[in-house]
């Protein structure tokens, strides 16, 4: 998984957006050293919902 500040992130995101379509590796963004949020790919629920 890698490490990104928010100032790197943020610069990058259409970069990191594509690394993550290639890799599906999640990218972990930190502030001041301490990770805050992942950034990562979606995935799309394929199965019907249930009516009950």
């Amino acid at each position: 998984m890698q490490i990104k500040n928010i100032s790197e992130a943020k610069a990058s995101l259409s970069y990191l957006i594509k690394v993550i379509q290639e890799t599906n590796e999640p990218i972990l963004i930190g502030k001041a050293g301490k990770p805050v949020a992942v950034l990562s790919a979606y995935t799309e629920d394929t199965f019907p919902r249930s009516l009950y």
